[in-house]
């Protein structure tokens, strides 16, 4: 019975979690299960919509679900993993993971997330675990950790998930992540 991880990224319209919207969310679940969502907004910040004119482009005729939607779809997933693995706790893995961790507990609301309430950095823990000068960004993680290929994609929700989920499986091969 040891915990399940969910590799998870958001993409957001800014920084203030108490202020700005999340755009886009996905997430990995650790037995491969992918969910991938643009987040429909009535409103979009007038700053926001013009500093990122390519990326509205991309997703105009993409389906957009409501964050209640993605909420919920979190939740069933990781209620199942807790079902399907009898794990006690589902862990949430990310880039920064403190900062999507925000945005989700004021989505949520006073309900709570269904996740575990410690979130797990992978930057910071390659910093620690490959005595790194700096905590470097999840490119030169790639680089330091020997994983091939390129993300052509980054900064989409979807490709720093599969980031985040590539350097967490490199670090625990070299046996780093404990579990």
């Amino acid at each position: 019975m040891s915990p399940r991880f969910i590799f998870l990224d958001l993409e957001t319209t800014g920084l203030d979690a108490d202020l700005d919207q999340i755009t886009e969310a996905a997430w990995i679940r650790d037995d491969g299960v992918v969910r991938q969502y643009l987040v429909e907004h009535t409103r979009l910040p007038n700053a926001w919509v013009l500093q990122n004119t390519d990326y509205l482009t991309r997703i105009a005729l993409a389906e957009k679900h409501p964050i209640a939607d993605v909420l919920h779809s979190l939740q069933l997933d990781c209620d199942e993993m807790r079902r399907l693995y009898a794990a006690p706790e589902i862990h949430l893995v990310g880039a920064c993971p403190a900062f999507d961790d925000r945005f989700l507990r004021n989505a949520y609301g006073s309900g709570g997330v269904p996740y575990h309430y410690h979130v797990i950095d992978v930057e910071a823990m390659a910093f620690g675990a490959l005595g790194l000068p700096t905590i470097p960004p999840l490119k030169e993680l790639r680089t330091a950790l020997g994983i091939e290929g390129e993300n052509e994609a980054a900064h989409t929700a979807l490709a720093d998930a599969r980031e985040v989920k590539l350097i967490f499986d490199a670090l625990r091969a070299r046996s780093v992540v404990p579990l």
